[in-house]
């Protein structure tokens, strides 16, 4: 897992996924995503609309380096049911994009995913920052 950035939420590589996980914690991060995000339609992400759920994701673009990933908002604490089911989300929009499906043939690839992601969820969110850098 990768230390939050300065701007105030993690990124993840993929690996041999062309894509980033772009990951938010804390219910008044609203505008660490508006101020760096935007919709892979090209529109702007508008927080007000979020459900109330603890959690949201986004396909989306980094404003900075225009690179496309999926961007996860954990403003609440969340439950493993809850990083599962984003990882789930995550991992379909993943293989959405490289063109795959998934085969109740051949699992494998898309249970490791989901496996990989959720970890990445659950590090992130109970990440501590030290004073110590």
């Amino acid at each position: 897992m990768e230390q939050k950035n300065d701007k105030g939420y993690f990124v993840v590589d993929m690996g041999i996924y062309p894509r980033k996980m772009y990951i938010v914690k804390g219910r008044n991060s609203g505008k660490v995503i508006t101020d760096n995000f935007k919709g892979r339609n090209d529109l702007e992400i508008n927080t007000a609309d979020c459900s109330q759920d603890k959690c949201d994701v986004w396909d989306v673009v980094e404003k900075e380096s225009l690179d496309k990933g999926f961007l996860i908002w954990l403003r609440l604490p969340p439950t493993i049911e809850d990083y599962a089911h984003e990882a789930v989300h995550v991992a379909f929009d993943t293989f959405t994009d490289i063109s795959a499906e998934v085969d109740a043939d051949n699992q494998e690839p898309f249970a490791y995913l989901v496996g990989w992601i959720t970890k990445q969820l659950h590090d992130a969110y109970n990440y501590k920052e030290t004073k110590n850098k």
